[in-house]
């Protein structure tokens, strides 16, 4: 028995999610209480069910209320040996085990379109054969993180005339779901243009559909625009259709010594695709994306007139993606890219991909590794098509979108030591320092290489991985940067 808890107590968050929990407690106890044949009440004066760290006080006080009934706890004492062995008997004679494996025999839900997908699903996943308890687990946990599910459950079924085995029962979708999730970036060092955005991705799934979504992102600050795709798997199926469209401003900085240049793109694009693989670790996906580029000047570089006009690329593009964090990784690869060829008033084939994987060598330390690999194939772009680096995604001593090249190969190396846990702010420190070198075909001026080694402090935040780091270049000039966004 506990005192009642006064007002005075629930002056944050915790306490009050603590008062909760030991509600929630305190009724299944007194619940039990009523059916038992004997109860021991425990006087925990100015403790809760939640005050974990006073267990040990707890349990003497367990132990104090228990003596003090001895005449009444007599009744049910074990006398000797032999009486407790047939008590251990009986008692394992009631226990239940189900086999570690066996086959999936049935898939239900109260809902029939998500009953017959998750069924199509799990057993073109998992087959009809037996299977590790471990392997149902990690199939249906993947189906519920992909579907928007409530949850899921399983059980093993020994019903009469009927096969033994696992049967799985997905939850009810309650409603229609609208799902956000915000995130704020900014980029600030000197020379550059500072950069700050609201990022707000949405998900809407209907009540009745399998993984079927309608998703959206906007940007709000700089680079605004909109981005929105209709996301529509076959019959619980990996094969998928994908139409959108996007509207977007970009700016795009020009340098010539100090002094900078900024010129616009608005983008208006519709695409279709269709693809293989699910959004959770890998997804390919081939279609046709079209649209108009309207730039805000006739950039004219190395002889090539950039001109708004109409474009139409058929591509292919790819993901995978198992990494831990979207702000700070300790683990997992990410790996996306395309190619396509771009009909335009200038045609051109392009290739794109990037990558980043960061692996544990310690308890505390993960080494990382960033490429990215961007090519025409010999052709010389308008100055808006030219592949950009330069920033803190790429040569982090140097200004942002600093170079434009028609062809770059760029990699990083690095260590990345996640410190103890700051409590008080609900985050932590994260040391990193990275080396990274490039080659560009810049044109005109010819194939240059660059480098930039850089040392930075990191820190997760809920809206994304707030930074500070200095960088030098090959030449020894340093950078000084601060950011909001991912690693």
């Amino acid at each position: 028995e506990t005192q009642q808890p006064s007002a005075k107590q629930f002056t944050s968050l915790a306490a009050v999610l603590r008062q909760t929990i030991s509600i929630a407690v305190m009724q299944n106890e007194r619940q039990q209480a009523e059916k038992a044949d004997l109860v021991i009440r425990v006087q925990l004066s100015g403790l809760t069910g939640s005050d974990y760290e006073q267990s040990g006080k707890m349990i003497a006080q367990g132990y104090a209320a228990a003596k003090a009934m001895a005449r009444q706890l007599a009744p049910y004492a074990i006398r000797d040996d032999n009486e407790w062995r047939a008590y251990l008997a009986a008692r394992q004679a009631r226990v239940r085990t189900a086999p570690d494996q066996g086959p999936l025999v049935a898939v239900a839900s109260p809902q029939a379109a998500i009953q017959r997908n998750a069924e199509r699903e799990l057993y073109r996943k998992l087959g009809t054969e037996p299977i590790a308890e471990e392997q149902l687990e990690d199939v249906i946990s993947g189906v519920v993180a992909a579907t928007g599910l409530p949850g899921a459950y399983y059980e093993w079924s020994n019903s009469p005339g009927s096969r033994p085995g696992y049967r799985v029962e997905f939850l009810e979708r309650p409603d229609q779901m609208l799902l956000m999730h915000p995130a704020v970036s900014f980029g600030i060092s000197n020379g550059e243009p500072s950069r700050a955005a609201l990022n707000l991705g949405t998900s809407f799934i209907p009540f009745s559909t399998y993984k079927s979504r309608y998703m959206g992102e906007f940007d709000l600050g700089y680079d605004p625009g909109f981005r929105g795709e209709y996301y529509h798997p076959f019959d619980g199926s990996a094969y998928f259709v994908a139409p959108g469209l996007m509207v977007r401003r970009t700016h795009n900085s020009s340098y010539e010594g100090p002094a900078r240049q900024t010129f616009l793109n608005d983008r208006f694009a519709g695409w279709f695709y269709a693809g293989l693989g699910t959004w959770r670790f890998v997804q390919f996906r081939a279609g046709l994306r079209g649209g108009y580029d309207s730039y805000s000047k006739a950039v004219i570089l190395d002889g090539v007139t950039a001109e708004s006009g109409p474009f139409a690329d058929p591509e292919l593009v790819w993901t995978f993606n198992n990494q831990d964090s979207g702000a700070i990784p300790s683990r997992g690869t990410r790996i996306e890219g395309a190619a396509g060829y771009s009909y335009r008033q200038r045609s051109f084939p392009y290739f794109h991909t990037q990558f980043t994987s960061f692996h544990p060598a310690g308890k505390r330390i993960s080494l990382f590794a960033r490429g990215q690999g961007d090519t025409s194939f010999g052709k010389n772009l308008n100055f808006f098509e030219r592949f950009t680096l330069g920033g803190e995604h790429g040569l982090e001593a140097y200004r942002y979108q600093e170079f434009h090249a028609n062809t770059l190969a760029a990699g990083a190396a690095g260590v990345l030591v996640h410190g103890p846990e700051i409590r008080s702010l609900s985050t932590q420190a994260n040391l990193a320092v990275w080396y990274e070198a490039a080659r560009l075909d810049l044109g005109s001026p010819g194939w240059q290489t660059h480098q930039s080694a850089a040392a930075g402090l990191f820190f997760p935040t809920p809206v994304g991985a707030l930074g500070a780091s200095v960088a030098f270049t090959e030449n020894g000039k340093a950078r000084f940067r601060l950011s909001l966004g991912s690693f």
